[in-house]
């Protein structure tokens, strides 16, 4: 009777702790059938729908100045990188005048080989055949008809079957904009969106952040023994391909926050340009690019430093109130959005959305499947 009784209880035992495996096994993948679909749905609301844009739509520009005529044909003055805006799915994009044509940097060797020239024949009287070549070329340096100003678009790669030329469709130096039309561009390239830049919706202090490519971010350094020729002014070709190869293709954001409306002087004294001031960083090679709001949509175009005699940390994006004017009397499309930024929405599309709420309703069907497991369970 005794061997009957312990047999029996064993045998309840038994079955009682497959049961209770069963349970542990139909919790335990309700639990991670509950993890996963919250985990599906964190994915989805961290997603950010501008970063494919924010990475395409902003655009890394060089510029090569050398001559295209004259004693001193097809020898490189200069190189130089900004950065632009892609506005439409043609190719058009906006930058600064600078990037486009930096005028500044055929002035700056025109005053450099004034300098040597000056420095050469006080040291040196009497030696008139380079005396005679620095004057040429800096009588050359003064001639704009000589001076040609080549802008390349780097379209995913540093090799030259990467570069994309482009073509000056409109500049003005006084407010220091350009466009310029590239062809042949990858078809993966999202155009950045427009908004607006009224004062009650970007009011002082409004969180914004800048997007570039500053020459301090590039991914090696410059290092080349003969950077020029055999004349010390004009870059060997060995040299353009070394520095090319140093450029970064993904894009650095900065942020920081408005500062103040202004109008300044941005490339003339006789022209006042609508800008903000702010404190999201613009260093060399951000020229060009975009200030964005927290939605990643462009609310002006980084254009400057300005000068010394203002407080550090401030600087200067033109409003793009300037660049749209211009636009609609070009007749250039650009993408437009003057909806209010709600930066938690923004980074979630419509898709996203109704797949956290589906994912939201399976973890709750879930998770009365495992109540109601676990009820069961606790019966028996």
């Amino acid at each position: 009777m005794t061997k009957t009784y312990h047999h029996a209880l064993n045998l309840r035992n038994t079955v009682m702790h497959n049961k209770l495996k069963k349970c542990k096994h139909a919790l335990t993948t309700s639990l991670l059938l509950i993890l996963a679909l919250n985990s599906s749905a964190s994915i989805a609301a961290d997603a950010d729908i501008d970063q494919v844009r924010l990475e395409t739509g902003v655009v890394r520009i060089v510029t090569i100045i050398k001559f295209s005529g004259g004693r001193f044909a097809d020898k490189v003055i200069n190189v130089s990188s900004g950065t632009g805006i892609l506005l439409n799915t043609q190719g058009d994009i906006a930058t600064n005048a600078h990037v486009a044509e930096p005028k500044e940097a055929v002035e700056n060797k025109r005053k450099e080989v004034q300098k040597f020239a000056k420095k050469f024949a006080k040291e040196y009287p009497g030696k008139f055949a380079p005396i005679n070549f620095l004057y040429s070329l800096y009588t050359d340096l003064g001639k704009p008809n000589l001076i040609q100003y080549q802008t390349y678009l780097l379209d995913g790669g540093l090799d030259k079957s990467r570069w994309r030329n482009t073509t000056l469709s409109w500049v003005s130096h006084k407010k220091d904009l350009a466009i310029l039309r590239a062809k042949g561009l990858d078809s993966t390239r999202a155009p950045m969106i427009l908004t607006e830049t009224d004062q009650p919706r970007l009011a002082k202090g409004t969180k914004i952040w800048s997007s570039g490519y500053p020459g301090a971010s590039d991914t090696g350094k410059f290092s080349i023994k003969k950077v020029f020729d055999e004349t010390g002014f004009f870059y060997s070709a060995a040299a353009i391909e070394t520095k090319l190869q140093t450029y970064a293709l993904s894009p650095v954001r900065r942020d920081g926050v408005i500062s103040e409306y202004s109008e300044e002087n941005i490339g003339s004294e006789d022209t006042r340009t609508r800008v903000f001031d702010h404190t999201a960083a613009v260093n060399s090679g951000n020229s060009g690019g975009p200030l964005l709001d927290l939605c990643g949509r462009v609310i002006g175009i980084n254009q400057s430093v300005p000068a010394s005699t203002f407080i550090r940390g401030t600087f200067w994006s033109t409003r793009n109130t300037e660049l749209i004017e211009e636009l609609k009397k070009l007749k250039i499309a650009y993408q437009f959005d003057a909806s209010i930024c709600d930066p938690h929405e923004a980074r979630v599309p419509s898709w996203q959305r109704i797949s956290i709420g589906i994912g939201i309703l399976l973890a709750l069907a879930a998770m009365v499947l495992m109540l109601t497991i676990r009820h069961k369970c606790l019966r028996r």
